[in-house]
């Protein structure tokens, strides 16, 4: 396993698992005002920014209902899980992994690592069943967090002040 190739969403919830329970809705404002702000950063409308982050934030609560425990990730014999590529391919039938792989410049591993095989079938199963929207929502964040930094010191402000929101 040495060179196993771990196999994740892009974006897992930001948050911990409980804070996507209905008891905890009012705690997610400020997370909501936060990826709002983050869509109206890369130029969407105020109205389009709110829909986007409605769609993403039902993927991130999707998500959250299936991930483990927190204490859970540090139990090796529950996050080393070795899945061959027809195992991932089963989960994405409308997804050539290989050729997305090999696009990204990565050779076809023999295994892949999954940390958490419950979220990962909750992600799998709601891209599935995503509409265009809800993808679009979705890539969008995934540029902002893979670029965050790289971008207007507005990201950086924007994230600044959720931090000091929420913890």
């Amino acid at each position: 396993t040495k060179y196993s190739m771990y196999f994740a969403p892009k974006l897992s919830p930001m948050l911990a698992k409980d804070y996507y329970s209905d008891e905890k809705a009012g705690e997610l404002i400020p997370y909501q005002d936060y990826l709002t702000k983050l869509y109206v950063l890369l130029g969407l409308t105020e109205a389009d920014a709110k829909t986007n982050m409605q769609q993403y934030l039902a993927l991130e609560k999707t998500m959250a209902a299936s991930m483990m425990e927190a204490q859970n990730y540090g139990n090796i014999e529950l996050v080393y899980n070795p899945y061959t590529m027809d195992k991932l391919q089963a989960l994405f039938p409308s997804v050539n992994l290989t050729k997305l792989l090999e696009s990204d410049g990565y050779q076809t591993e023999r295994q892949y690592i999954v940390t958490d095989p419950a979220m990962l079938e909750a992600f799998a199963g709601a891209l599935e069943n995503a509409s265009a929207a809800e993808l679009q929502a979705y890539a969008r964040m995934s540029i902002i967090s893979a670029f965050a930094s790289c971008l207007s010191e507005d990201y950086i402000k924007a994230s600044n002040e959720f931090s000091q929101q929420m913890y």
